[in-house]
């Protein structure tokens, strides 16, 4: 076989020839080799850092709805212990004292004494505290 020869020139720029056995190619020399490269991994670098800023977003995100979930269940286990409060005072008017139970996952302290309901309620790690002022009139 014969063997081939490619070459193309610009007179502004050098070139160069390679034998690649049947072809020879013609590489110029531009000056910008690897800048696609660079280009490359400056949007993967942005991707990747968007990407993880997002990630991070998300996860914050969820731990404080997360939060916020058990603060609204230990408030609402803090009710429900004002309610047992008024349960007491409504069948003992002179009730007074301390009593801790269970209500659904969670549990309650409610102290009751000088007219005032203190409950506490606890949810995982949040815990809430609502407190009554009570009046009784014997009608």
């Amino acid at each position: 076989m014969s063997n081939f020869k490619c070459q193309i020139s610009n007179k502004n720029k050098s070139s160069k020839l390679l034998d690649i056995g049947y072809w020879v190619l013609d590489i110029h020399r531009h000056g910008g080799e690897g800048q696609a490269l660079v280009t490359l991994l400056f949007f993967m670098i942005m991707g990747i850092t968007i990407t993880t800023a997002a990630v991070i977003v998300v996860i914050t995100n969820a731990a404080s709805a997360s939060t916020y979930q058990q603060g609204a269940d230990a408030y609402y286990i803090a009710e429900s212990g004002i309610d047992e409060g008024l349960l007491h005072l409504l069948r003992n008017p002179s009730f007074s004292g301390t009593e801790t139970f269970t209500v659904g996952d969670g549990s309650v302290t409610i102290t009751i004494g000088n007219n005032t309901i203190t409950a506490t309620g606890s949810a995982s790690q949040s815990s809430r505290t609502i407190q009554m002022q009570t009046v009784y009139n014997n009608n």
